[in-house]
């Protein structure tokens, strides 16, 4: 894992070699361990190396082939290095060392621009051909990896982190994006919160020819085509093929030339990812982290797995001082606003982690693969009252309001609230509204900037995600395709890579969920039953206790905080001075969003904690 920088005429950008070489210290937090710069006529490639495999100096970046015409610099895991080396020595290809990185030039030379559809892994890079003068950028199938890009002209720039650009080109807000940050949460690809930026797409492939400034995008990779193609597969069929492709990209995941754990959270997915490693490292290394609050602890689930499985387990103590540290610096640790509450634990576990191993596994990816969250059932919920008109749902709302305010996890109160919100809704308006930090009723009076108070992109995306198709699968794809690289594999990057940690994800493996989505959905969820072959696959490996406990979040008491230790930061970054400074907001109405919320006549931590993010990265950054 590590930074990646680079740029194809760069006077373009204002930046000489110099200040390229500082531009890549910025981001050397994601490779302490070596800095590696390659110039050649007009173009710039830069890396901060994280050491995983051939620690040597064989391993360097950047790395070029041996007729040294295709220079690459690489960011992730290329876990069929083997294969792919095995296969093009047999053509006659030479290497010097083991690193995975060293394939990728020579697989590129050899089979061209198609190349990258045979990496497994999780990856961002770019590789510069000198002899056609044309550079690729590509990323891996579920963006577990990330990659920013502007086009200038005829220059184009690249990085792993907008704070590599931070103080060197100027950077300005692009307010499209910024309205779907305010609902999501957070900004999906193509789009960046920064004007003329652009992220690329999970599973996409950028070519940029220097000679004609063109330049062309193509995914190369998609679920599409996959959906129920093994209808005929029997019940128990799939939990064998399920076992089978799951403990392959568990061990896949588990070669590494420096210390490895795994996260250890007590849920189903993480559990059955550390029961598979611990196969082949007995007493391996887990990690978790221990809440006061009993909402949000699941420390007597992750101490049972840990002793079921013999692991090595350490775990984190939770506390408001530690959430007030990273959110009083959180504009500094971020490349957009990204307002999922959950970064602050992750960050906390993954430098926890980083203290004994350099690589952890992780549980990410199930939950969207076996239809885990609890909005699939709300959904269902929803479709059997659909029919009631607008008034009855209108009445149900009020009635929801009135009940008493909790800030526990995923309350009652909570729940209802965002239930009757999404109802008489289209169905993907409906699921961004369940998940929306600023929701529908409070954009209004929120925003004094009108492209904020209506943003477009639920609308379209009721047109782009499988128009026509099941309700099930609709959801599952916007899940699949916006939340889980934007949102959750975005924040394990964030989280781990501020700390020098490698975070792999075994459920994101390509074939195993190629093989999980051909599945019927009823092995996946039911209305009694989520997750269904999975749990019927970790039975084998774990108690009964962990595999049929419900869901929990990974979270902090953040409702609670916020009318405690973290109160004075929320209130000096929400002063009313400083939002009528930046223009986008009524301040009379967010003091009233605070006063509610710390006099607890209102759960107001979503809107607050959004309104706080975003206002601590445009001090960062703006």
């Amino acid at each position: 894992m590590c930074g990646i920088l680079g740029m194809v005429e760069p006077s373009a950008f204002g930046v000489d070699a110099g200040t390229f070489t500082t531009m890549l210290d910025a981001i050397a937090h994601r490779g302490p361990d070596q800095s590696g710069v390659w110039e050649d006529e007009g173009v710039l490639l830069g890396h901060r190396r994280l050491s995983i495999i051939d620690l040597s100096e064989n391993g360097r970046q950047p790395m070029h082939d041996a007729t040294r015409r295709a220079v690459v610099v690489f960011n992730g895991e290329i876990y069929n290095h083997r294969v792919l080396r095995a296969e093009l020595t047999a053509r006659g290809y030479s290497f010097i060392g083991h690193s995975d990185t060293e394939v990728i030039p020579a697989a590129y030379l050899e089979w061209g621009d198609d190349f990258v559809e045979r990496l497994s892994g999780m990856f961002a890079f770019a590789l510069w051909d000198r002899t056609r003068r044309r550079l690729i950028l590509a990323r891996d199938r579920f963006g577990e990896k990330p990659l920013y890009w502007r086009r200038e002209g005829g220059a184009l720039a690249f990085t792993s982190e907008m704070k590599a650009m931070r103080g060197a080109v100027p950077l300005s807000e692009d307010v499209g994006a910024l309205s779907t940050y305010f609902v999501l949460g957070y900004i999906p690809a193509p789009q960046c919160a920064f004007a003329g930026w652009s992220k690329l797409c999970p599973g996409e492939m950028l070519v940029f020819d220097a000679a004609t400034r063109r330049v062309e995008r193509r995914r190369y990779w998609s679920l599409d085509g996959a959906a129920g193609s093994l209808n005929g597969v029997t019940y128990a069929q799939a939990v064998d093929g399920v076992d089978r492709a799951l403990t392959r990209a568990v061990a896949d995941r588990l070669e590494a030339d420096v210390p490895l754990g795994v996260f250890l959270s007590g849920g189903i997915d993480s559990s059955l990812v550390a029961a598979l490693a611990a196969r082949e490292h007995p007493r391996i290394r887990t990690f978790s982290v221990v809440h006061d609050d009993p909402s949000f602890d699941e420390s007597r689930y992750s101490r049972m797995a840990a002793e079921h499985l013999g692991t090595e387990h350490t775990y984190l103590p939770m506390q408001e001082g530690h959430a007030r540290a990273v959110a009083g610096d959180i504009g500094a640790l971020l490349d957009e606003p990204f307002a999922d509450m959950s970064l602050v634990p992750t960050y906390l576990l993954s430098r926890l982690t980083r203290e004994h191993v350099t690589v952890a596994l992780g549980g990410d990816g199930a939950d969207e693969l076996f239809y885990g969250y609890p909005t699939h059932l709300a959904h269902a919920l929803a479709g059997t009252v659909g029919w009631l008109p607008r008034m009855v749902f209108s009445g149900v709302r009020r009635g929801v309001d009135l009940l008493p305010t909790s800030y526990k996890d995923f309350s009652l109160d909570f729940r209802l609230r965002r239930f009757t919100a999404g109802l008489g809704l289209p169905v993907l308006e409906r699921h961004f509204e369940w998940q929306a930090h600023v929701m529908a009723r409070e954009r209004e009076g929120l925003f004094a900037d009108g492209a904020l108070a209506a943003p477009r992109f639920p609308r379209e995306a009721e047109a782009e995600f499988l128009p026509g198709a099941p309700t099930s699968r609709r959801v599952e794809r916007a899940d699949l395709e916006w939340y889980l690289p934007g949102d959750i594999m975005h924040k394990v990057d964030l989280a781990s890579m501020a700390n020098a940690l490698e975070v792999r994800a075994p459920y994101l493996d390509h074939d195993f969920a190629r093989y999980v989505h051909a599945l019927p959905v009823r092995y996946k969820w039911g209305w009694r039953r989520t997750k269904s072959v999975l749990r019927t696959v970790a039975e084998r490996y774990l108690p009964r206790e962990i595999v049929h406990r419900s869901k929990q979040g990974f979270g902090f008491p953040l409702g609670r905080w916020l009318r405690r230790e973290l109160a004075g930061i929320m209130r000096e970054a929400l002063a009313e001075s400083e939002l009528a400074a930046c223009g986008h907001f009524a301040p009379g109405y967010v003091t009233r969003r605070i006063e509610e919320h710390v006099d607890g006549r209102r759960d107001n931590r979503k809107l607050l904690w959004a309104m706080l993010v975003y206002m601590q990265w445009r001090r960062a950054y703006l």
